[in-house]
């Protein structure tokens, strides 16, 4: 495990007490990334690899046809991630002191052991983000939560016309809306506990 994974292990409990604490630790850390990366710059061989976040595409499967996604369709159609690479992908990341998991797609919802697969994550004591459209969290929410995740992204591209004219399932869309999904601007929303 990585130096900086160890200590990061270490003061985790007290930086989460002290958040202007956990900012300067933060800055501390830019810091002494941009150190090394001037040294590098004379001594290419003192920068070694230290991953910290892994973006894993659970699966192509979306139950949107959004104009400017081609997952699903032009890219990896039908294409899914199992449980178990999934799993072993998240035991390497462990090992490696990889602590950021997102998991997006497609629609990671549409993944049927998503739920697995978060409480593996967590399980392991990793940072997990889901990046979703929305669509099906009303009905997951409960238990993904049960299962460890506390941070949800959810992707939108307007309101209206605007929304109408970048995904192509109207009646998905109005039930999304309707069920409370966020109804101004475009981007992301995020959302942890």
């Amino acid at each position: 495990m990585a130096v900086r994974a160890k200590l990061a292990k270490t003061l985790r409990p007290l930086l989460r007490k002290f958040p202007a604490l956990r900012k300067a630790a933060g800055s501390v850390d830019v810091c002494s990334d941009i150190v090394r990366h001037a040294a590098a710059a004379v001594l290419p061989q003192i920068i070694q690899p230290d991953p910290r976040e892994i973006y894993i595409t659970l699966t192509a499967n979306c139950n949107l046809r959004c104009v400017g996604c081609r997952y699903g369709r032009d890219f990896m159609p039908g294409s899914q991630l199992s449980f178990q690479v999934v799993r072993d992908l998240l035991d390497d990341c462990k090992e490696l002191g990889i602590k950021n998991i997102r998991l997006y797609g497609g629609e990671p919802l549409v993944h049927k052991d998503v739920v697995r697969i978060v409480e593996h994550s967590a399980g392991l004591g990793l940072n997990t983000l889901l990046t979703t459209n929305g669509i099906l969290l009303k009905e997951k929410i409960d238990d993904l939560y049960k299962a460890g995740l506390r941070s949800i992204g959810v992707g939108f591209s307007g309101t209206g016309e605007d929304y109408n004219s970048m995904c192509s399932d109207r009646e998905i869309r109005s039930r999304a809306w309707s069920e409370g999904l966020p109804t101004r601007g475009n981007g992301t929303a995020w959302m942890s506990t």
